[in-house]
């Protein structure tokens, strides 16, 4: 398996699917965009051994959703990571509004 598979998504069976390269890139972006107080908040759901699942449960989803939107919509954030910033805050905001657990495996 070379990618995430991440619960509450679009796409046909409600998952999104995130390469780890390019979910470690978004981390270096989030990282360059966000407050340091918000970087801290969600750096440990970027920083998790590949494919080791874990589950994010539904009030700290709506957090880190609410970090996403914000870093999507930051003027130095490059538009491709920007939309996948965006998709992940979608997942995450759909998990705290179904309050249930928001899994990564």
């Amino acid at each position: 398996m070379s990618s995430w598979s991440i619960s509450h998504g679009t796409s046909e069976g409600g998952r999104l699917h995130c390469a780890y390269g390019s979910t470690a890139v978004l981390a270096r972006h989030l990282a360059h965009v966000l407050s340091a107080a918000d970087w801290r908040s969600i750096k440990w759901v970027f920083d998790r051994p590949r494919g080791a699942p874990f589950a994010v449960a539904d009030t700290a989803a709506s957090r880190i959703a609410d970090v996403l939107y914000r870093a999507c919509g930051h003027e130095l954030m490059p538009e491709v990571w920007a939309v996948m910033a965006y998709d992940l805050a979608v997942t995450a905001d759909r998990a705290a509004g179904s309050r249930e657990p928001w899994t990564w495996t």
